[in-house]
């Protein structure tokens, strides 16, 4: 009979690798996780360099594709192994371990004793270096393309974990984190929407807009410790999208940009989670079971983290640094 420490062959497992941790009788083993997708490249091309070299000389781009400043930096997203597929935290080395009760699930230190609002989290990187660049030129400087490139990217991932977790893409449905509408008005788009469409080029997962949200002070404006407050209540699941069946039976992939405190995120999961679990509202409606994932473009590192885990950050690499949370 093998020991609790060795796989069936007899091979010695310590230190476990990370990855999905399965439990047959008394012996725990753990599978790789998938650590890149070729499908990153066809995004990541810069063109020939002779239209690049016509660009700069002749029509002076403000702002650059996506796909040429990343080749030319040497940045990539995150390999599936660079963060926790539970809070989508930056991890380390054996750092990812199989958190074992009720619901068992993969998660790091940082997140197995905390309850969160989603079963899994998508993310292309750190909130860091050229990623936070381009972030907060989709955002702040309504430049679209960047959010259709980061989207696309963001999309390839998460067909990985879909298909990883053993999920069909006709099961699942994008809900982008909606603007209230003065504040849509005042920044003239609604970023999270074009990386939702973004994500919907690459896996065709439909796009359902079934969050509407209440004018509140941004998070940009009030402290760490005041947003998860802020953000709560701020949210409401349009009933329409309940009725229609949008979201009825799904793995509701909640979109966002950047993650920091995870309060805005919360609020938006714990308002689609309820409003699933009462149903419809009409006579003899009924909940449904609910499976809420979240993807993300940046995730703001930890203390002390300075964005370790994307490959220009580990070179040092930093942007030019407006402040951002949610």
């Amino acid at each position: 009979m093998p020991r609790r420490d060795q796989h069936q062959n007899g091979s010695f497992t310590w230190p476990p690798r990370d990855g999905q941790s399965t439990i047959a009788g008394n012996v725990i083993t753990t599978a790789p996780r998938e650590p890149a997708r070729p499908g990153f490249d066809r995004w990541l091309r810069p063109g020939p360099r002779w239209w690049t070299e016509f660009e700069r000389a002749f029509l002076a781009p403000t702002h650059e594709p996506i796909a040429r400043r990343a080749a030319e930096l040497g940045w990539h997203p995150d390999a599936a192994d660079a963060y926790c597929p539970r809070c989508a935290g930056t991890v380390g080395p054996h750092e990812v371990r199989a958190i074992l009760g009720p619901g068992s699930a993969l998660g790091c230190n940082d997140c197995r004793d905390r309850r969160l609002r989603w079963a899994r989290a998508v993310r292309l990187g750190p909130y860091a270096g050229p990623l936070r660049d381009w972030i907060q030129e989709l955002k702040f400087e309504r430049f679209r393309p960047a959010g259709r490139d980061l989207g696309r990217l963001l999309g390839e991932r998460l067909m990985v974990e879909l298909a990883a977790a053993g999920v069909e893409p006709a099961r699942a449905v994008l809900v982008p984190i909606p603007m209230s509408r003065r504040r849509r008005l005042a920044r003239g788009i609604d970023h999270t929407l074009v990386l939702a469409r973004g994500i919907r080029e690459v896996t065709g997962l439909p796009i359902a807009r079934a969050l509407a949200r209440r004018h509140r002070p941004s998070q940009l404006e009030v402290p760490a410790s005041q947003r998860r407050a802020n953000a709560s209540r701020s949210f409401r699941v349009r009933r329409g999208a309940i009725v229609a069946g949008e979201l009825r039976g799904k793995v509701v992939v909640v979109v966002d940009d950047v993650r920091t405190t995870g309060a805005t995120l919360t609020a938006a999961c714990r308002a689609l989670s309820r409003a699933l679990r009462k149903g419809d509202g009409r006579p003899g409606g009924r909940g449904v079971k609910v499976d809420v994932w979240t993807a993300v473009a940046g995730v703001t590192p930890r203390p002390g983290e300075s964005g370790r885990g994307s490959a220009v950050a580990e070179r040092g690499g930093e942007g030019s640094g407006r402040a951002e949370g949610v």
